[in-house]
């Protein structure tokens, strides 16, 4: 999607508190996409995930997001008609064998009763899979959400996403999950200034281990990850951070749903 279309968006979104376009309704949830693929970013890079991709956001980065078209849609279904769909494709036999479950947006905090509901149908179904959530962190996750949690991917905004500062660096949130031993940190990083944001306001603000900070190349085609991850391989190991790739666009470029 092109700057116009961001920019509707940003002018439907003015003065509002989250992108949850459409309201929750009770026993189901709004599924923007689910798909079984390999997860491509951060800690568990190549490990095969079903992905729940929830509609809404409570961020609108200026970067082409490539999930923007996805999770400004979706389809209200129940937690049946999503479970079902699942074992229709075996997908609930891949869970069984240790494919995580990743639950992304759009934010998918912005959904946690809807998402807890269904998480405990799932678990009522004999389907308890590792979980996975990737957040912005700017929310708090409830305790009927967190107790189900395994694992938390965290990739606070910068400044080169064009967000105010004041709407995505939250304090309290960012304090919970650099404190939480199921979370890891992963930085998209467009130039070289943008560590020492990093270095500043997360490192250094909240003692924060290098060893869960992962740094990513912000892009939008093979090339430009290919480019970027040359030198930004070059500053992780100078700072002691970890490098992620974007192993989606890696294989399937600007492909979504894969």
């Amino acid at each position: 999607m092109g700057d116009t279309g961001n920019e509707d968006i940003l002018e439907m979104i003015q003065g509002k508190e989250t992108l949850e376009f459409f309201k929750p309704t009770k026993d189901k949830v709004w599924v923007s996409e689910t798909f079984f693929s390999v997860q491509g970013e951060g800690k568990h890079v190549g490990v095969p995930a079903v992905f729940l991709r929830t509609q809404g956001c409570n961020l609108l980065c200026r970067w082409p997001c490539d999930t923007i078209p996805i999770w400004r849609e979706g389809e209200l279904q129940t937690y049946e008609e999503l479970y079902t769909s699942w074992c229709r494709n075996g997908w609930d036999i891949a869970l069984k064998r240790d494919a995580h479950l990743i639950l992304t947006g759009g934010e998918p905090l912005t959904r946690q009763d809807e998402l807890t509901n269904f998480l405990q149908y799932l678990s009522k179904m004999g389907l308890r899979p590792f979980i996975e959530v990737e957040t912005n962190a700017t929310i708090l996750p409830n305790r009927k959400f967190e107790r189900f949690i395994t694992h938390y991917t965290c990739s606070p905004k910068l400044s080169n996403s064009g967000m105010p500062r004041a709407r995505r660096y939250r304090e309290n949130a960012l304090q919970f999950f650099s404190a939480n031993s199921k979370a890891v940190f992963k930085f998209v990083i467009d130039k070289r200034e943008d560590t020492e944001e990093v270095l500043r306001d997360f490192i250094l603000k909240f003692d924060l281990s290098r060893t869960k900070v992962y740094l990513m190349p912000e892009s939008t085609s093979n090339t430009e990850l290919k480019e970027k991850s040359e030198w930004l391989i070059e500053v992780c190991k100078q700072h002691g951070f970890n490098f992620s790739t974007r192993l989606h666009l890696s294989i399937w470029d600007q492909l979504t749903g894969v």
